[in-house]
């Protein structure tokens, strides 16, 4: 009977270290938030959303913003890197809305992130399509994660933004929503 309740005990235990498919590992941000032009000093950390929107009016655009540790990510990843997002809502999926990804300094947090002071991106890492809603959308940071790694990073921020006036509104899901964003490394 020991020996039996052992082995569900490592059962569980193993399940909750692997917790995705094909033993892959999902990391939650540590922080997220998105900014408004509009509203220089409104916060929006503990929103269940992400927005991003950019139009040709300097007052309404809106970046969103993730943090995630990864300090748990060996040097010698081996398999991919995703980051997963889940769109909520966006305008129109059939317009072919590529959003752009960048790094940002990892120095902002959730309670205190606002235009005014949201950290400016150093470099583009990826472009993200959008083209479904209600479903997570994804993009392959496996070279831009190992290369922080391999630096000593123990966080990273991303910036997503639209860098054309597209006007389209894309709304994705908060760590606080009941589908986070998510870093899955496999």
């Amino acid at each position: 009977m020991k020996k039996i309740i052992l082995s569900l005990f490592l059962l569980v235990a193993i399940s909750c270290i692997t917790f995705g498919q094909n033993n892959s590992v999902e990391l939650l941000p540590i922080a997220d938030s998105y900014v408004y032009s509009g509203d220089n000093i409104g916060n929006y950390g503990k929103d269940n959303k992400l927005r991003v929107l950019r139009t040709n009016r300097s007052t309404v655009l809106r970046h969103a913003f993730l943090r995630f540790d990864i300090s748990s990510i060996s040097t010698s990843i081996p398999g991919k890197v995703y980051l997963k997002l889940y769109c909520n809502e966006v305008d129109d999926a059939s317009a072919g809305l590529s959003l752009e990804v960048a790094e940002t300094p990892a120095d902002w947090n959730e309670e205190d992130i606002k235009w005014s002071n949201a950290p400016k991106p150093t470099k583009v890492v990826g472009k993200l399509d959008v083209n479904v809603q209600k479903n997570y959308i994804e993009i392959d940071l496996t070279a831009y994660i190992k290369e922080a790694v391999t630096a000593g990073a123990k966080q990273i921020s991303l910036r997503i933004s639209d860098p054309k006036s597209t006007g389209i509104k894309s709304e994705f899901g908060s760590k606080e929503s009941k589908n986070p964003p998510m870093l899955v490394v496999q």
